[in-house]
């Protein structure tokens, strides 16, 4: 274990988890619970019982699911930087989840269940481990969510596009008559009002249409 701790002590002083620890607290810290470090070579498939929670400390590790017909999906990626508790789902029908390094890595498996110290200095640590787990999960659900608005800002433009290039079809024109009032358009649409005007205005903004009114003016779509 000792070996481990100090020729991992760098990726361990930089990971997330031990976020404001000294060297000292994170080998007081690790010797006190139930761990270990593994370095894994790209294309390597770690094989981790799922109750263990598993934190990149270097590389990259993807995740991947095979359903009943043994087909191969991707679900995440999980790197030190703002993404580095690799989640693993228990509820899916076939859960047959790989854990896999994308490249040359090495990742801490700790039973975070596993803290049952009554040493007041040790309890001390373990709650400074799980605010930072918090951040931890904090800082992953806000990349998911910016995930989740860029592809929905990307869907809105492409459903403005694609009805400006039909209406070009319809009217033989690139100086389009919009039969619908903003309203209108962003319920035919699917999409708010504001994801209507936010788009328009980005569009206009990198000279790819002008619209006034319900007139709009396309250049580049």
């Amino acid at each position: 274990m000792e070996n481990q701790i100090e020729k991992n002590i760098e990726h361990l002083r930089n990971s997330q988890l031990f976020r404001g620890f000294t060297d000292d607290e994170i080998e007081k810290f690790l010797y006190n619970t139930k761990f270990k470090i593994i370095e894994l070579n790209r294309g390597a498939i770690l094989n981790v019982e799922l109750d263990k929670s598993i934190f990149v400390l270097y590389g990259s590790i993807a995740t991947y699911e095979t359903n009943i017909d043994s087909v191969k999906t991707f679900i995440n990626y999980f790197e030190p930087d703002g993404n580095g508790l690799v989640a693993i789902s228990l509820d899916t029908p076939y859960p047959t989840v790989s854990v896999e390094a994308r490249k040359k890595s090495v990742v801490l498996l700790l039973e975070t269940n596993s803290f049952l110290i009554t040493d007041p200095s040790i309890i001390f640590l373990q709650n400074r481990v799980q605010q930072n787990i918090i951040s931890i999960f904090y800082r992953m659900t806000e990349n998911v969510m910016q995930r989740i608005i860029a592809n929905a800002e990307s869907l809105s433009k492409n459903k403005i596009i694609k009805y400006l290039r039909q209406l070009k079809s319809e009217q033989k024109s690139d100086k389009l008559q919009i039969p619908f009032t903003r309203q209108e358009l962003a319920d035919h649409l699917q999409m708010d009002i504001s994801t209507l005007m936010r788009e328009l205005k980005n569009l206009q903004d990198c000279n790819a249409l002008k619209y006034e009114g319900k007139s709009i003016t396309i250049y580049k779509i």
